[in-house]
């Protein structure tokens, strides 16, 4: 391990994938999503192996929802108008039809979280500082080992 300004930096990989400092993320696994990626049947079974493998090695398992903002009370407009064109609709009341049906946010079954895996909701597609997630990391790092 090298150290540089109190920083400590992996020098191998053993050192970077220490189960003390590493996660496994799996992202956008939930049913309105993940059936559609074009390497799904592909890439489920080694996602299964990969979580399987990191819970045996003690690394913690994290899990993304996404969640939008409540469209009537707290979306921007700006992203009203994201979520309708991702979604193919021409007006925005048809977001709320799929607000109703919760089966989308769903992880998919095959990969369905165990009971010390973590999910969080992701509220933007690309956010991490500040989200759940980040959150969830910092309180991880915080637990005793």
């Amino acid at each position: 391990m090298f150290e540089i300004g109190g920083k400590q930096i992996p020098a191998n990989l053993a050192e970077l994938i220490d189960p003390r400092r590493t996660a496994l993320l799996l992202w956008d696994m939930e049913n309105a999503i993940a059936p559609n990626a074009f390497n799904y049947p592909t890439i489920l079974p080694n996602l299964k192996m990969l979580a399987a493998a990191a819970r045996a090695a003690g690394v913690p398992v994290f899990y993304s929802v996404q969640t939008a903002f409540d469209l009537l009370k707290e979306e921007a407009a700006v992203w009203v108008r994201v979520r309708m064109k991702r979604a193919k609709f021409s007006h925005p009341a048809k977001l709320l039809e799929e607000r109703a049906d919760p089966r989308g946010r769903e992880i998919v079954a095959e990969l369905k979280p165990q009971t010390q895996d973590r999910v969080f909701q992701k509220r933007r597609p690309d956010g991490f500082v500040g989200t759940d997630f980040d959150l969830m990391c910092a309180a991880t790092a915080s637990e005793p080992s």
